[in-house]
């Protein structure tokens, strides 16, 4: 295996590899932690915030001109 196949083995490693364990860190982090005001929930199961956070920010894209 020559060093350009090695590398570009690595680079596919990482594009497809990274967001799969990235998003089961997300599915960890939701069963186990939950998220902001919302509680941990286990699968197939809706998880709801007690009450409303009193300030929510949005991101948005703000238009220049």
């Amino acid at each position: 295996m020559t060093d350009d196949s090695r590398t570009e083995l690595a680079a596919q490693a990482y594009i497809y590899g990274f967001p799969l364990v990235f998003n089961l860190d997300q599915v960890h982090r939701h069963l186990h932690d939950g998220v902001e005001a919302n509680p941990a929930a286990p699968f197939n199961t809706f998880s709801h915030a007690p009450h409303s956070p009193a300030r929510q920010t949005l991101l948005s894209r703000r238009q220049t001109g």
